[in-house]
């Protein structure tokens, strides 16, 4: 199955919902996310080896076995190179990213997760689209919600972002728009190369939980 123990197909929920919410520079930067894929072999996944040790804390504090991975990439790291569910203490994964034909499509919005991974893709969506995408997190996990990404204090390259919006954002800005969290699964955020006190904090919250 393409989805571990979850079987996509092209007849699953496509999200119409949130297709309606969705603004231009959104859909602008899914077309430059497509283009960019079909160009070079990066952006496949592999970069969440460095959240496994982060994300397996937080599986096993919530004992939680099935994810939603918002933004897998080529879903390279669901392979036998990485053998990431095992490793971060998973049983399954729905695998989708916008920008990749073969992970294009949501789950049904009856399904709901164990747990919701956004891995270093926050920062690619679009300020106005932020708050159907925090909608979608809310109502698809019931245990946890992991949002990593790089420091967003530190500055960007703007060849490897897909709109301009992350550029002006800071730590209190994503704590603002995610301030009025409203679902059962507990939200984390994990910084890569953390160099604010907000920053470090949030991952101390990761790395000090416990059994």
């Amino acid at each position: 199955m393409a989805n571990g123990a979850y079987c996509q197909t092209k007849n699953s929920w496509d999200g119409r919902r949130y297709a309606i919410m969705k603004s231009q520079d959104y859909k602008d930067a899914v077309a430059k996310g497509i283009l960019f894929h079909e160009q070079n072999t990066t952006w496949n996944g592999s970069d969440s080896k460095y959240y496994i040790k982060q994300l397996s804390k937080i599986t096993a504090h919530h004992d939680a076995s099935t994810i939603l991975d918002y933004g897998c990439g080529k879903g390279l790291q669901y392979g036998e190179q990485y053998n990431f569910l095992k490793r971060a203490g998973l049983k399954s994964a729905w695998k989708y990213d916008p920008c990749v034909p073969k992970y294009d499509i949501l789950p049904p919005p009856s399904q709901q997760f164990d747990g919701l991974i956004c891995i270093q893709v926050i920062r690619h969506i679009p300020d106005k689209d932020l708050r159907w995408v925090k909608e979608l997190f809310e109502q698809s996990a019931t245990k946890f919600v992991l949002i990593a990404d790089m420091d967003p204090a530190m500055p960007r390259k703007t060849k490897k972002i897909l709109n301009n919006d992350c550029q002006h954002r800071d730590n209190a800005f994503y704590k603002e728009v995610f301030k009025d969290w409203d679902s059962t699964a507990e939200l984390y955020f994990y910084w890569g190369k953390p160099s604010t006190e907000e920053a470090r904090n949030d991952n101390k919250k990761v790395m000090e939980l416990t059994l």
